[in-house]
C-alpha cells in the first residue's frame, strides 16, 4: 500500500497577528492507499487462513499390509479406533492422499482495500 501527502504552507491570517502574533496556516491533503485510487485492482489486500487452518489435501490413514496386499485404491481406511491397533510401529500405517485443492483459499479484506482521502486545514498559531 502506497500513500500520499501533499502539504500547501499558507500566508497567515493577518486578522491573527494582532492577539496572537506570528501564525501560519497549511493545507493538507492526505490520500492513503493511492494505487487503488488509480485502479481498483491496485492496493487490494487478500486475507487468507492461518497456519494449519486451511483444509489443503484430504487423507486416509491405510494399514501398511493392506496397501502391500490391495494396492493404493483398495486399501481401506482405518477409522476410529481402528489406528490404535493396527499402527503399533513405526512403518505400520501409512497416509493415502485422496485429493489435493489446488483453489487458492485467500480472500479480499475490504476494508484494507479501499483508498481513503482526508483533507485537512491547520493554523499554527
Amino acid at each position: 500500500m502506497w500513500d500520499l501527502r501533499v502539504r500547501l504552507e499558507l500566508p497567515g491570517i493577518p486578522a491573527l497577528r494582532r492577539w496572537v502574533g506570528e501564525n501560519r496556516a497549511s493545507l493538507v491533503l492526505d490520500i492513503e492507499n493511492v494505487l487503488n485510487l488509480l485502479n481498483d485492482e491496485w492496493g487490494a489486500y487478500d486475507a487468507g487462513p492461518l497456519f494449519g487452518q486451511a483444509a489443503i489435501v484430504r487423507a486416509a490413514l491405510v494399514s501398511a499390509a493392506d496397501l502391500a496386499s490391495l494396492g493404493v485404491e483398495g486399501a481401506a481406511a482405518l477409522t476410529g479406533d481402528a489406528s490404535r491397533t493396527h499402527c503399533r510401529g513405526q512403518g505400520d500405517c501409512v497416509y493415502r492422499f485422496n485429493s489435493f485443492r489446488d483453489v487458492s483459499a485467500a480472500f479480499p479484506t475490504a476494508a484494507r482495500s479501499v483508498y481513503r482521502i482526508r483533507l485537512g486545514f491547520r493554523i499554527d498559531l
